[in-house]
Protein backbone atom coordinates (compact mmCIF):
# COMPACT_ATOMS: atom_id res chain seq x y z
CA UNK A 1 0.00 0.00 0.00
CA UNK A 2 2.77 2.39 0.57
CA UNK A 3 4.81 1.35 -2.34
CA UNK A 4 1.70 2.44 -4.07
CA UNK A 5 0.77 6.18 -2.76
CA UNK A 6 4.00 6.85 -3.14
CA UNK A 7 4.08 6.23 -6.81
CA UNK A 8 0.93 7.91 -7.49
CA UNK A 9 2.55 10.93 -5.65
CA UNK A 10 5.56 10.75 -8.29
CA UNK A 11 3.11 10.93 -11.30
CA UNK A 12 1.66 13.78 -9.42
CA UNK A 13 5.08 15.76 -9.17
CA UNK A 14 5.43 14.19 -12.83
CA UNK A 15 2.56 16.52 -14.30
CA UNK A 16 3.75 19.48 -12.21
CA UNK A 17 6.88 19.43 -13.44
CA UNK A 18 5.78 19.62 -16.83
CA UNK A 19 3.51 22.35 -16.50
CA UNK A 20 5.64 24.99 -14.86
CA UNK A 21 8.72 26.74 -15.25
CA UNK A 22 10.18 24.75 -12.92
CA UNK A 23 14.01 25.01 -13.77
CA UNK A 24 17.28 24.81 -11.54
CA UNK A 25 16.89 24.94 -7.82
CA UNK A 26 20.34 25.33 -5.06
CA UNK A 27 19.56 22.42 -2.75
CA UNK A 28 23.59 23.37 -1.57
CA UNK A 29 23.87 25.78 -0.17
CA UNK A 30 20.27 26.29 -0.21
CA UNK A 31 19.16 28.44 -3.12
CA UNK A 32 17.04 31.78 -2.13
CA UNK A 33 14.93 31.55 -5.31
CA UNK A 34 14.75 35.44 -4.86
CA UNK A 35 13.22 34.15 -1.78
CA UNK A 36 14.07 36.38 1.98
CA UNK A 37 11.92 35.43 5.02
CA UNK A 38 8.19 35.00 3.10
CA UNK A 39 5.59 32.47 5.05
CA UNK A 40 4.22 31.68 1.55
CA UNK A 41 4.80 29.09 -0.96
CA UNK A 42 5.31 31.66 -3.79
CA UNK A 43 8.35 34.01 -3.04
CA UNK A 44 7.08 37.38 -3.03
CA UNK A 45 9.30 39.42 -5.19
CA UNK A 46 10.92 36.87 -8.18
CA UNK A 47 12.77 40.17 -9.33
CA UNK A 48 14.06 40.73 -5.63
CA UNK A 49 18.00 39.87 -6.70
CA UNK A 50 18.22 38.15 -10.10
CA UNK A 51 15.80 36.33 -12.64
CA UNK A 52 15.66 32.79 -12.12
CA UNK A 53 12.95 32.01 -15.05
CA UNK A 54 12.13 29.31 -12.08
CA UNK A 55 9.13 28.80 -10.64
CA UNK A 56 8.05 31.27 -7.84
CA UNK A 57 7.39 28.24 -5.54
CA UNK A 58 11.00 27.04 -5.25
CA UNK A 59 14.05 28.28 -2.69
CA UNK A 60 14.77 28.96 0.71
CA UNK A 61 14.36 31.50 3.24
CA UNK A 62 17.29 33.14 4.34
CA UNK A 63 17.93 31.24 8.02
CA UNK A 64 16.69 32.61 11.53
CA UNK A 65 19.58 33.12 14.42
CA UNK A 66 16.83 32.39 17.44
CA UNK A 67 13.65 30.28 18.07
CA UNK A 68 11.77 32.84 16.29
CA UNK A 69 11.47 34.32 13.15
CA UNK A 70 13.66 37.79 11.86
CA UNK A 71 14.75 37.99 15.52
CA UNK A 72 18.42 37.74 13.83
CA UNK A 73 19.69 36.74 10.73
CA UNK A 74 22.11 33.72 10.76
CA UNK A 75 24.96 33.74 8.32
CA UNK A 76 26.04 30.08 8.03
CA UNK A 77 30.41 29.94 7.78
CA UNK A 78 32.63 27.39 7.01
CA UNK A 79 36.04 27.04 7.42
CA UNK A 80 38.85 28.03 4.91
CA UNK A 81 39.95 25.26 2.28
CA UNK A 82 36.86 22.82 3.05
CA UNK A 83 34.74 20.98 1.17
CA UNK A 84 31.48 22.20 0.48
CA UNK A 85 28.84 20.08 -1.32
CA UNK A 86 27.48 21.92 -4.01
CA UNK A 87 24.10 20.57 -5.19
CA UNK A 88 20.71 21.45 -7.08
CA UNK A 89 18.03 20.10 -9.04
CA UNK A 90 17.42 20.40 -12.62
CA UNK A 91 14.02 19.40 -14.20
CA UNK A 92 14.55 19.75 -18.03
CA UNK A 93 17.37 17.12 -18.01
CA UNK A 94 20.52 17.57 -19.85
CA UNK A 95 20.29 16.36 -23.34
CA UNK A 96 21.91 19.85 -24.74
CA UNK A 97 22.68 21.58 -21.88
CA UNK A 98 26.01 23.50 -19.48
CA UNK A 99 26.24 24.04 -16.21
CA UNK A 100 27.82 26.97 -15.00
CA UNK A 101 28.54 27.55 -11.18
CA UNK A 102 30.33 30.76 -10.03
CA UNK A 103 30.69 32.73 -6.78
CA UNK A 104 31.33 36.60 -5.35
CA UNK A 105 33.19 37.61 -2.43
CA UNK A 106 32.71 41.12 -1.21
CA UNK A 107 32.27 43.33 2.04
CA UNK A 108 28.64 44.89 -0.33
CA UNK A 109 27.26 41.22 0.08
CA UNK A 110 23.81 41.23 1.68
CA UNK A 111 20.23 39.56 2.08
CA UNK A 112 18.45 42.73 2.75
CA UNK A 113 15.31 43.49 5.37
CA UNK A 114 12.97 43.52 2.71
CA UNK A 115 11.68 41.56 -0.38
CA UNK A 116 11.16 45.12 -2.33
CA UNK A 117 13.68 45.92 -5.04
CA UNK A 118 15.46 49.37 -5.15
CA UNK A 119 13.56 51.43 -7.63
CA UNK A 120 16.81 52.48 -10.07
CA UNK A 121 16.31 55.78 -12.41
CA UNK A 122 19.34 56.41 -14.51
CA UNK A 123 21.09 59.56 -12.89
CA UNK A 124 20.87 62.67 -15.06
CA UNK A 125 24.69 64.11 -14.89
CA UNK A 126 27.77 63.03 -13.68
CA UNK A 127 26.92 64.73 -9.90
CA UNK A 128 24.00 62.56 -9.40
CA UNK A 129 25.66 59.42 -10.50
CA UNK A 130 27.78 60.31 -8.05
CA UNK A 131 25.32 60.86 -4.94
CA UNK A 132 23.44 57.92 -5.97
CA UNK A 133 26.47 56.17 -5.75
CA UNK A 134 27.46 57.46 -2.22
CA UNK A 135 23.68 56.79 -1.13
CA UNK A 136 23.65 53.09 -1.73
CA UNK A 137 26.79 52.15 -0.39
CA UNK A 138 26.38 50.80 3.42
CA UNK A 139 22.40 50.93 2.54
CA UNK A 140 21.34 47.56 4.31
CA UNK A 141 17.60 47.82 3.70
CA UNK A 142 18.04 45.66 0.03
CA UNK A 143 19.37 42.55 -0.88
CA UNK A 144 22.59 42.67 -2.97
CA UNK A 145 24.49 40.75 -5.17
CA UNK A 146 26.09 42.77 -7.62
CA UNK A 147 26.06 46.46 -6.33
CA UNK A 148 24.33 49.23 -7.87
CA UNK A 149 27.03 50.46 -9.98
CA UNK A 150 27.21 47.30 -11.71
CA UNK A 151 23.55 47.70 -12.64
CA UNK A 152 24.44 51.61 -14.08
CA UNK A 153 27.06 50.49 -15.85
CA UNK A 154 25.42 48.30 -17.93
CA UNK A 155 22.46 50.72 -18.20
CA UNK A 156 24.48 53.08 -20.10
CA UNK A 157 25.45 50.41 -22.28
CA UNK A 158 22.36 49.11 -23.25
CA UNK A 159 21.30 52.32 -23.03
CA UNK A 160 24.07 53.35 -25.75
CA UNK A 161 23.41 51.10 -27.98
CA UNK A 162 19.53 52.11 -28.46
CA UNK A 163 18.07 49.12 -26.58
CA UNK A 164 15.07 49.94 -24.30
CA UNK A 165 15.48 50.36 -20.37
CA UNK A 166 15.96 46.98 -18.69
CA UNK A 167 13.40 44.99 -16.67
CA UNK A 168 15.68 45.34 -13.09
CA UNK A 169 16.37 42.13 -11.39
CA UNK A 170 18.51 43.81 -8.15
CA UNK A 171 21.07 44.82 -9.97
CA UNK A 172 21.52 42.14 -12.19
CA UNK A 173 23.08 43.41 -15.81
CA UNK A 174 20.71 40.89 -18.11
CA UNK A 175 23.49 41.15 -20.80
CA UNK A 176 25.72 39.38 -18.58
CA UNK A 177 23.57 36.85 -16.95
CA UNK A 178 22.86 35.39 -20.39
CA UNK A 179 26.33 35.42 -21.51
CA UNK A 180 29.20 33.28 -20.94
CA UNK A 181 32.37 34.47 -21.13
CA UNK A 182 31.10 37.41 -20.19
CA UNK A 183 32.91 40.32 -22.37
CA UNK A 184 33.52 42.80 -19.10
CA UNK A 185 33.79 42.91 -15.69
CA UNK A 186 31.43 41.41 -13.32
CA UNK A 187 32.13 40.43 -9.81
CA UNK A 188 32.29 36.54 -10.21
CA UNK A 189 34.79 34.23 -10.54
CA UNK A 190 34.41 30.94 -11.98
CA UNK A 191 33.99 27.64 -9.87
CA UNK A 192 33.18 24.82 -11.87
CA UNK A 193 31.88 24.35 -16.32
CA UNK A 194 29.78 21.86 -16.89
CA UNK A 195 29.46 20.78 -20.11
CA UNK A 196 28.49 17.96 -22.74
CA UNK A 197 32.30 16.95 -24.08
CA UNK A 198 33.12 17.98 -20.00
CA UNK A 199 35.52 20.62 -22.18
CA UNK A 200 35.19 24.35 -20.73
CA UNK A 201 35.49 27.15 -22.58
CA UNK A 202 38.29 29.99 -21.25
CA UNK A 203 37.64 33.15 -19.30
CA UNK A 204 39.94 35.43 -18.28
CA UNK A 205 40.34 36.03 -14.67
CA UNK A 206 40.87 39.65 -15.35
CA UNK A 207 38.32 41.70 -17.35
CA UNK A 208 38.26 45.15 -18.56
CA UNK A 209 36.28 47.82 -17.94
CA UNK A 210 36.57 51.58 -19.50
CA UNK A 211 37.67 54.42 -17.14
CA UNK A 212 37.13 57.75 -18.01
CA UNK A 213 38.18 60.90 -16.32
CA UNK A 214 35.03 63.81 -15.73
CA UNK A 215 36.74 66.89 -14.36
CA UNK A 216 38.62 65.44 -11.49
CA UNK A 217 36.65 62.34 -11.37
CA UNK A 218 36.85 58.86 -12.59
CA UNK A 219 33.47 56.55 -14.08
CA UNK A 220 33.90 53.25 -15.13
CA UNK A 221 31.91 51.76 -17.89
CA UNK A 222 31.30 48.73 -20.07
CA UNK A 223 32.68 50.34 -23.43
CA UNK A 224 35.43 48.35 -25.78
CA UNK A 225 38.92 50.32 -26.95
CA UNK A 226 37.25 52.22 -29.63
CA UNK A 227 34.51 53.77 -27.84
CA UNK A 228 36.70 54.55 -24.55
CA UNK A 229 37.34 57.93 -24.00
CA UNK A 230 39.61 57.35 -21.36
CA UNK A 231 41.49 54.16 -20.46
CA UNK A 232 41.32 50.26 -20.70
CA UNK A 233 41.87 48.27 -17.08
CA UNK A 234 41.43 44.50 -16.35
CA UNK A 235 39.68 44.26 -12.95
CA UNK A 236 40.16 40.61 -10.86
CA UNK A 237 36.95 39.54 -9.01
CA UNK A 238 39.06 38.81 -5.97
CA UNK A 239 37.90 36.21 -3.02
CA UNK A 240 39.91 38.42 -0.51
CA UNK A 241 41.24 42.00 -0.81
CA UNK A 242 45.02 41.06 0.79
CA UNK A 243 45.53 44.55 3.01
CA UNK A 244 49.31 46.00 3.60
CA UNK A 245 50.76 43.84 1.43
CA UNK A 246 53.11 45.36 -1.62
CA UNK A 247 53.57 44.35 -5.11
CA UNK A 248 56.88 42.19 -3.84
CA UNK A 249 55.73 40.47 -1.29
CA UNK A 250 52.47 39.85 -3.12
CA UNK A 251 53.57 36.20 -4.62
CA UNK A 252 51.85 32.48 -3.70
CA UNK A 253 49.38 30.46 -4.70
CA UNK A 254 46.25 32.55 -6.67
CA UNK A 255 48.05 35.89 -5.54
CA UNK A 256 47.99 38.93 -8.36
CA UNK A 257 49.27 42.17 -7.76
CA UNK A 258 46.37 44.09 -9.63
CA UNK A 259 43.03 46.27 -10.27
CA UNK A 260 40.40 45.70 -8.11
CA UNK A 261 37.05 47.22 -7.88
CA UNK A 262 34.28 47.90 -4.38
CA UNK A 263 31.05 49.66 -4.14
CA UNK A 264 33.13 52.22 -2.12
CA UNK A 265 36.01 53.06 -5.06
CA UNK A 266 33.44 53.63 -7.78
CA UNK A 267 31.29 55.84 -5.79
CA UNK A 268 34.01 57.53 -4.77
CA UNK A 269 34.95 58.04 -8.45
CA UNK A 270 38.30 57.69 -7.75
CA UNK A 271 41.60 56.35 -10.00
CA UNK A 272 41.57 52.72 -10.20
CA UNK A 273 44.05 51.16 -7.28
CA UNK A 274 45.95 48.23 -7.42
CA UNK A 275 46.37 45.69 -4.58
CA UNK A 276 47.58 42.24 -3.46
CA UNK A 277 44.83 40.12 -4.10
CA UNK A 278 43.63 36.69 -3.60
CA UNK A 279 41.61 34.40 -6.17
CA UNK A 280 40.16 31.84 -6.42
CA UNK A 281 41.86 28.89 -8.49
CA UNK A 282 41.15 27.96 -11.72
CA UNK A 283 37.95 26.67 -12.14
CA UNK A 284 37.59 22.79 -12.75
CA UNK A 285 35.45 21.64 -16.12
CA UNK A 286 33.30 18.08 -16.19
CA UNK A 287 30.49 16.55 -17.77
CA UNK A 288 27.09 17.28 -17.31
CA UNK A 289 25.00 15.22 -15.19
CA UNK A 290 22.13 13.17 -16.87
CA UNK A 291 18.45 13.54 -14.99
CA UNK A 292 15.19 12.56 -16.41
CA UNK A 293 13.51 15.35 -18.65
CA UNK A 294 10.21 16.95 -16.41
CA UNK A 295 11.62 15.37 -13.38
CA UNK A 296 13.39 17.46 -10.24
CA UNK A 297 15.36 14.28 -9.34
CA UNK A 298 18.42 12.26 -9.34
CA UNK A 299 21.12 12.26 -11.52
CA UNK A 300 22.32 8.42 -12.84
CA UNK A 301 24.23 7.83 -9.63
CA UNK A 302 21.05 7.65 -7.68
CA UNK A 303 21.86 11.05 -5.89
CA UNK A 304 21.02 14.48 -6.57
CA UNK A 305 23.32 16.32 -9.11
CA UNK A 306 26.38 17.63 -7.03
CA UNK A 307 29.94 18.52 -7.24
CA UNK A 308 32.40 19.45 -4.21
CA UNK A 309 33.93 22.68 -3.88
CA UNK A 310 37.29 23.23 -1.73
CA UNK A 311 36.55 26.58 -0.19
CA UNK A 312 39.52 29.59 -0.96
CA UNK A 313 41.93 29.81 1.80
CA UNK A 314 41.18 33.26 3.09
CA UNK A 315 43.03 35.40 5.86
CA UNK A 316 40.28 36.95 7.23
CA UNK A 317 36.54 36.16 6.94
CA UNK A 318 34.80 37.35 3.61
CA UNK A 319 31.08 37.15 2.39
CA UNK A 320 30.18 35.02 -0.46
CA UNK A 321 27.51 33.91 -2.58
CA UNK A 322 27.46 30.96 -4.83
CA UNK A 323 24.97 31.07 -8.35
CA UNK A 324 24.43 27.96 -10.96
CA UNK A 325 23.11 28.93 -14.20
CA UNK A 326 21.60 26.27 -16.27
CA UNK A 327 21.59 26.80 -20.19
CA UNK A 328 19.87 24.41 -22.40
CA UNK A 329 18.44 24.36 -25.46
CA UNK A 330 14.82 24.02 -26.47
CA UNK A 331 14.04 22.11 -29.17
CA UNK A 332 10.29 21.91 -31.01
CA UNK A 333 8.44 19.66 -33.21
CA UNK A 334 9.75 20.96 -36.09
CA UNK A 335 13.45 18.93 -35.77
CA UNK A 336 16.42 18.92 -34.55
CA UNK A 337 17.92 22.37 -35.71
CA UNK A 338 14.65 24.34 -34.97
CA UNK A 339 15.46 25.69 -31.49
CA UNK A 340 15.90 28.19 -28.56
CA UNK A 341 18.29 28.81 -25.65
CA UNK A 342 16.78 29.21 -22.54
CA UNK A 343 18.88 30.23 -19.17
CA UNK A 344 17.58 29.20 -15.69
CA UNK A 345 20.04 30.43 -12.56
CA UNK A 346 19.41 30.03 -8.59
CA UNK A 347 21.80 31.81 -6.05
CA UNK A 348 22.25 30.74 -2.66
CA UNK A 349 22.12 33.25 0.39
CA UNK A 350 24.93 34.99 2.05
CA UNK A 351 27.51 32.79 3.66
CA UNK A 352 30.94 33.40 5.02
CA UNK A 353 34.45 31.53 4.60
CA UNK A 354 36.46 32.19 7.62
CA UNK A 355 40.02 31.20 8.45
CA UNK A 356 40.99 27.96 10.16
CA UNK A 357 41.39 28.40 14.21
CA UNK A 358 44.70 27.24 15.44
CA UNK A 359 43.31 24.28 16.47
CA UNK A 360 43.19 23.25 13.00
CA UNK A 361 46.61 22.60 10.88
CA UNK A 362 46.68 24.03 7.19
CA UNK A 363 47.15 20.63 5.69
CA UNK A 364 44.11 18.96 7.70
CA UNK A 365 41.26 17.66 5.56
CA UNK A 366 37.69 19.23 6.86
CA UNK A 367 34.59 18.36 5.19
CA UNK A 368 31.20 20.36 5.78
CA UNK A 369 27.95 18.12 7.00
CA UNK A 370 24.58 19.66 6.64
CA UNK A 371 21.23 19.68 5.99
CA UNK A 372 19.43 20.49 3.08
CA UNK A 373 15.47 20.67 2.83
CA UNK A 374 12.29 22.94 4.82
CA UNK A 375 9.40 21.90 6.64
CA UNK A 376 7.00 20.20 4.68
CA UNK A 377 6.20 16.99 3.13
CA UNK A 378 7.33 16.28 -0.79
CA UNK A 379 4.71 17.37 -2.24
CA UNK A 380 4.27 20.94 -0.61
CA UNK A 381 8.15 21.43 -0.69
CA UNK A 382 8.10 20.99 -4.40
CA UNK A 383 9.83 22.15 -6.53
CA UNK A 384 12.09 22.27 -3.16
CA UNK A 385 12.87 19.72 -1.16
CA UNK A 386 11.74 17.17 2.09
CA UNK A 387 14.97 17.38 5.01
CA UNK A 388 17.89 15.39 4.55
CA UNK A 389 21.63 15.44 5.56
CA UNK A 390 24.60 16.39 2.75
CA UNK A 391 26.16 14.43 1.71
CA UNK A 392 24.20 11.99 2.81
CA UNK A 393 26.71 9.19 2.54
CA UNK A 394 29.85 11.22 3.75
CA UNK A 395 33.15 9.26 2.44
CA UNK A 396 36.35 10.07 4.40
CA UNK A 397 39.71 9.21 6.17
CA UNK A 398 41.01 8.23 9.29
CA UNK A 399 41.96 11.14 11.21
CA UNK A 400 39.57 13.80 8.71
CA UNK A 401 37.86 16.29 10.49
CA UNK A 402 34.17 17.00 9.95
CA UNK A 403 32.14 20.12 10.52
CA UNK A 404 28.47 19.55 11.69
CA UNK A 405 25.84 22.45 11.37
CA UNK A 406 22.74 23.66 10.00
CA UNK A 407 20.74 26.05 9.66
CA UNK A 408 16.96 26.95 9.13
CA UNK A 409 14.07 29.19 8.76
CA UNK A 410 10.91 29.97 11.37
CA UNK A 411 8.50 30.80 8.87
CA UNK A 412 8.68 28.33 6.38
CA UNK A 413 4.63 27.98 6.57
CA UNK A 414 4.13 27.48 3.19
CA UNK A 415 0.61 29.47 2.66
CA UNK A 416 -1.33 29.91 0.17
CA UNK A 417 -0.73 31.02 -2.63
CA UNK A 418 0.50 27.94 -3.79
CA UNK A 419 0.13 28.34 -7.92
CA UNK A 420 -0.72 24.94 -8.70
CA UNK A 421 0.74 23.23 -6.01
CA UNK A 422 -0.03 22.09 -2.81
CA UNK A 423 0.22 24.32 0.12
CA UNK A 424 0.90 23.23 3.67
CA UNK A 425 3.92 22.84 5.82
CA UNK A 426 3.12 19.07 7.96
CA UNK A 427 5.62 17.88 10.24
CA UNK A 428 6.46 18.42 14.29
CA UNK A 429 6.10 21.19 16.23
CA UNK A 430 5.34 25.15 15.57
CA UNK A 431 4.36 25.83 12.26
CA UNK A 432 6.79 26.97 10.01
CA UNK A 433 9.53 26.17 12.37
CA UNK A 434 13.20 23.99 10.45
CA UNK A 435 14.91 21.78 13.39
CA UNK A 436 17.14 19.29 13.40
CA UNK A 437 19.33 17.23 15.50
CA UNK A 438 22.58 14.82 14.65
CA UNK A 439 21.51 11.53 16.53
CA UNK A 440 23.43 8.32 16.01
CA UNK A 441 21.87 5.14 15.46
CA UNK A 442 22.56 1.29 14.69
CA UNK A 443 21.36 1.08 10.88
CA UNK A 444 20.01 2.73 8.42
CA UNK A 445 16.95 0.67 8.95
CA UNK A 446 16.97 1.63 12.54
CA UNK A 447 15.11 5.00 13.76
CA UNK A 448 15.49 4.73 17.56
CA UNK A 449 18.55 6.76 18.48
CA UNK A 450 21.55 4.36 20.20
CA UNK A 451 21.89 5.09 24.52
CA UNK A 452 24.85 7.19 25.00
CA UNK A 453 26.53 4.60 26.79
CA UNK A 454 26.03 2.35 23.63
CA UNK A 455 27.20 4.61 20.95
CA UNK A 456 30.22 3.75 19.35
CA UNK A 457 30.02 7.11 17.26
CA UNK A 458 31.01 9.39 20.40
CA UNK A 459 33.59 7.44 21.86
CA UNK A 460 35.55 7.56 18.49
CA UNK A 461 35.32 10.93 17.38
CA UNK A 462 37.38 13.74 19.24
CA UNK A 463 35.90 16.89 19.45
CA UNK A 464 38.52 19.50 18.09
CA UNK A 465 36.79 23.12 17.61
CA UNK A 466 33.64 24.86 19.30
CA UNK A 467 31.38 27.12 18.01
CA UNK A 468 30.07 28.12 21.32
CA UNK A 469 31.88 29.60 24.76
CA UNK A 470 31.72 25.85 25.63
CA UNK A 471 35.20 24.72 24.86
CA UNK A 472 36.84 21.26 25.03
CA UNK A 473 40.24 21.82 27.03
CA UNK A 474 43.51 21.95 24.93
CA UNK A 475 44.49 18.89 25.45
CA UNK A 476 42.17 17.17 26.80
CA UNK A 477 40.94 14.47 23.86
CA UNK A 478 43.16 12.05 23.05
CA UNK A 479 45.69 13.12 25.67
CA UNK A 480 46.90 11.85 29.26
CA UNK A 481 43.75 12.87 30.89
CA UNK A 482 41.26 11.48 33.21
CA UNK A 483 38.29 9.16 31.15
CA UNK A 484 36.27 10.90 33.31
CA UNK A 485 36.79 14.07 31.50
CA UNK A 486 36.75 12.48 28.44
CA UNK A 487 34.08 11.30 28.54
CA UNK A 488 31.59 14.10 30.25
CA UNK A 489 33.15 16.20 26.81
CA UNK A 490 31.66 13.64 24.60
CA UNK A 491 28.64 13.73 26.70
CA UNK A 492 28.62 17.50 25.88
CA UNK A 493 29.00 17.27 22.54
CA UNK A 494 25.93 14.16 22.03
CA UNK A 495 23.41 16.76 24.10
CA UNK A 496 24.64 19.66 22.20
CA UNK A 497 23.35 17.82 18.51
CA UNK A 498 20.44 16.50 20.20
CA UNK A 499 18.74 19.53 20.99
CA UNK A 500 20.15 21.61 18.40
CA UNK A 501 22.03 23.90 20.29
CA UNK A 502 19.68 24.56 22.88
CA UNK A 503 21.93 23.23 25.70
CA UNK A 504 26.28 23.36 25.31
CA UNK A 505 26.72 21.05 28.20
CA UNK A 506 25.61 18.73 30.86
CA UNK A 507 26.85 19.88 33.65
CA UNK A 508 29.14 23.16 34.60
CA UNK A 509 28.09 25.78 31.83
CA UNK A 510 25.71 28.27 31.24
CA UNK A 511 23.69 26.25 29.13
CA UNK A 512 22.70 22.89 30.83
CA UNK A 513 20.01 21.49 31.92
CA UNK A 514 20.69 22.27 35.47
CA UNK A 515 20.60 26.00 34.34
CA UNK A 516 17.86 25.94 32.16
CA UNK A 517 15.07 22.50 32.18
CA UNK A 518 12.52 24.40 30.25
CA UNK A 519 13.79 21.97 27.12
CA UNK A 520 10.72 22.10 24.58
CA UNK A 521 10.31 18.07 23.13
CA UNK A 522 8.66 19.15 20.14
CA UNK A 523 12.22 21.39 20.19
CA UNK A 524 10.05 24.84 19.42
CA UNK A 525 12.41 27.09 21.75
CA UNK A 526 15.35 25.63 20.10
CA UNK A 527 16.96 27.61 17.66
CA UNK A 528 16.94 27.23 13.90
CA UNK A 529 20.20 28.00 13.33
CA UNK A 530 23.80 26.31 14.71
CA UNK A 531 27.23 26.86 13.67
CA UNK A 532 28.14 23.43 15.24
CA UNK A 533 31.69 22.04 16.16
CA UNK A 534 33.98 20.14 14.64
CA UNK A 535 35.37 16.88 15.35
CA UNK A 536 37.67 14.24 14.17
CA UNK A 537 37.18 10.72 12.56
CA UNK A 538 39.83 8.72 14.26
CA UNK A 539 38.73 5.08 13.64
CA UNK A 540 37.89 3.16 10.76
CA UNK A 541 34.31 2.37 11.20
CA UNK A 542 30.66 2.95 9.09
CA UNK A 543 28.33 5.07 11.31
CA UNK A 544 24.52 6.36 11.11
CA UNK A 545 23.00 8.98 12.45
CA UNK A 546 19.00 10.53 11.83
CA UNK A 547 17.39 13.75 12.62
CA UNK A 548 15.14 12.62 15.61
CA UNK A 549 12.56 15.81 14.88
CA UNK A 550 11.88 14.50 11.15
CA UNK A 551 11.84 10.92 11.03
CA UNK A 552 8.65 9.90 12.38
CA UNK A 553 6.96 10.11 8.86
CA UNK A 554 5.30 6.70 6.91
CA UNK A 555 7.33 7.89 4.09
CA UNK A 556 10.15 10.13 4.97
CA UNK A 557 13.56 9.62 6.26
CA UNK A 558 16.18 12.14 7.59
CA UNK A 559 19.22 9.65 8.14
CA UNK A 560 22.88 9.90 6.88
CA UNK A 561 25.91 7.61 6.85
CA UNK A 562 29.67 8.55 7.28
CA UNK A 563 32.11 5.82 6.28
CA UNK A 564 35.62 6.15 7.45
CA UNK A 565 37.94 4.64 5.61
Amino acid sequence: MKKYKLTIKWQLLSLLATSVDSWVYLTMPPGSNNRLNENTAENKNPKRLFKSNNHRRGGYNKPDATENANEGEYIPQFLSGSYLPIEWGQVNGCKDCEVIIQGMCGEHLQNGQTSDKYKFELPENAEAESEMLENNVGNKVYGMHEDISHFLRCSLAEKSMGRMKMDQHGFECEAERKAYPFEYYSGWFDIYQLTNTGECAENPAAKPLCVERNGGKYIYRMKNSDLCNGQIYDFYSPVEILQNINEKDCNGDSRVFGYYLTSELVASQVKPKKKCLKLHSPKRCSRNFKTTPGILGNSLSGQLPSVTWQLPIDEKPVSCVVRIRYKIKLFNDFGPDASSEEIFQDRSHVFKIIPRPSEILPSERVYNLNVRGKRGNIVQVYPAVEYDFTPKDLKIMKNDLVHIQWWGSNSHNNKPLGANGQTGDDGQGKSGTDRSTFTPILSASHNFPIPFKNSTFWKDVDWIWSSTDHKPEAGTIGMNKLLKNIKLLKEDLAIYFATSGYYDCRENCGKSPKEKDDFDSLMNNSPASILGHIIRMREINTYHYMSSRNNNFSNRSQKGKITVL
